[in-house]
């Protein structure tokens, strides 16, 4: 998941919903709140003109001291101390050139690439609404795909409705988190004739998660 900061929140959505068309997981806060997202899940971090922040070299080692290893990128048109970012973009790029960028600035420190979204074998494509599992596919809405991304960050901890409204979803598209069911259901009809379990499992006020493969009748 690419976590974008950014003071400006209407300017930073505007950046995750182009993202979100790349079918790239992403989401927006201001610097302070974009603090307690920082997890596993995240990917990669990118703060629209770190100028703006009173001290970006201090709020850049409270980020590394939240995690270490997560790859963080700038874009601006000014100039900064690049040498606290992996990679500095000017805003006259376009997102598809960023990622691009991200992913081989990731390939070389050896962190997951942003926009790979790999779970038990499945594999659910970036460039297209499709998930693979030992060489079958099964085509899915463009929603579908974005909760099962999502899905697939967060394991193997449940994630409740309002979550995946959150992360799945453009601001501007969020449905009631009543949709999700109906979503979790159309996933799991899809996904379990390949599969051979269902997909994924949801309990009342526990939230929903990748389900586990069952073992194997030798590993039984």
């Amino acid at each position: 998941m690419l976590l974008i900061i950014d003071a400006k929140t209407r300017r930073g959505e505007s950046f995750a919903n182009s993202f979100y068309w790349m079918g790239v997981l992403s989401v927006c806060h201001k610097p302070i709140k974009a603090l307690s997202e920082i997890s596993p899940a995240v990917g990669a971090i990118l703060i629209v003109e770190p100028q703006e922040l009173p001290d970006i070299a201090d709020y850049v080692a409270r980020v590394r001291a939240l995690c270490r290893t997560v790859p963080i990128f700038a874009l601006t048109d000014e100039a900064i101390n690049s040498d606290l970012f992996i990679d500095v973009f000017t805003t006259r790029g376009f997102t598809s050139t960023y990622l691009s960028r991200m992913r081989d600035a990731a390939a070389k420190i050896g962190t997951r690439p942003v926009g790979l979204y790999r779970l038990s074998g499945m594999d659910v494509s970036c460039t297209q609404e499709m998930l693979t599992y030992k060489g079958h596919s099964v085509r899915l809405t463009k929603t579908e795909a974005m909760i099962l991304r999502y899905l697939f960050l967060a394991y193997p901890l449940r994630v409740q409705a309002h979550q995946i409204l959150a992360h799945a979803y453009r601001k501007d598209t969020r449905p009631d988190v009543g949709a999700i069911r109906a979503h979790i259901c159309s996933l799991n009809r899809k996904l379990t004739p390949i599969l051979g379990y269902r997909a994924i499992q949801g309990e009342r006020g526990e939230g929903y998660r990748v389900a586990d493969a069952p073992p194997s009748p030798w590993e039984m």
